[in-house]
């Protein structure tokens, strides 16, 4: 999977407030490596990419007033975008009521959010996947067992802007709301910890699951490991960083 996330150049269009509407994620690029090369043909990657609806709060209160917005991005890459691999769903999910080939239930780590946003801006750089990022498997000094790959997102879960049961990860659609990234905290000050299944808040990128107590990890070396809802939080947060030289990176309850 290296080098194939996040390519330079990402197609997009502009919202009004300028934030960056139709970009490709990383589960575009890797579908030659998944035996679904016919799929990926079907893209076109000159133009932005397509969701065929989303929501984003209108407001920061809670409970949060909510917006549906409804196709965003080009027409022309809806096919694909409505058929997402079984490869990209994880079988212990229940579904929304939207059709499960428009999702995804694992997220890129985004690295620690030290900044917001990943998907439009390099203020936080140091996991494996952000936007215009070329990481290869020489940049992960950390160690490549030491370092997230991916965790799970499912597409029920809360993300950014998008709440709870209202399918937050596209199959490869991204926007501000950072869709297929993970992070373990809220940027601020301070920053707010997310750990695994952690609180429904606003803004949130964390990882999520429903296996009891938990969720599921591959490592960058292609190990998976079980990630405990109770991990020491400041290991948890190591680990999402590549090359940041801790002295502890080994996940640890």
């Amino acid at each position: 999977m290296f080098n194939l996330q996040d390519p330079t150049n990402w197609p997009r269009d502009t919202s009004p407030n300028n934030q960056i509407m139709g970009s490709f994620g990383w589960s575009a690029y890797i579908l030659p490596y998944l035996d679904a090369s016919p799929l990926y043909n079907l893209i076109d990657f000159s133009l932005p990419a397509y969701v065929e609806e989303i929501e984003d709060y209108n407001s920061t209160t809670i409970p949060q007033a909510v917006s549906l917005r409804g196709q965003l991005g080009n027409v022309a890459n809806k096919e694909a975008a409505d058929n997402a691999p079984s490869a990209f769903h994880c079988p212990s999910n229940h579904s929304t009521t939207y059709p499960i080939t428009r999702f995804k239930d694992y997220s890129m780590n985004g690295g620690t959010a030290s900044g917001c946003c990943t998907e439009r801006n390099q203020r936080s750089s140091d996991g494996i996947g952000y936007i215009n990022s070329k990481v290869g498997i020489r940049d992960i000094t950390d160690g490549a067992s030491n370092t997230f790959m991916l965790l799970e997102k499912p597409h029920w879960a809360p993300q950014s802007w998008c709440n709870i049961e209202h399918g937050c990860n596209p199959f490869f659609f991204v926007h501000h709301q950072s869709q297929g990234y993970v992070c373990p905290q809220v940027p601020g000050s301070p920053p707010r910890p997310t750990p695994p299944n952690d609180a429904f808040i606003f803004n949130t990128r964390g990882a999520y699951s429903e296996h009891p107590g938990g969720v599921q990890a591959a490592m960058a070396d292609g190990s998976v490991r079980f990630i405990s809802e109770n991990v020491d939080f400041e290991s948890y947060k190591a680990t999402f960083s590549r090359a940041g030289g801790e002295v502890d990176t080994v996940i640890r309850d």
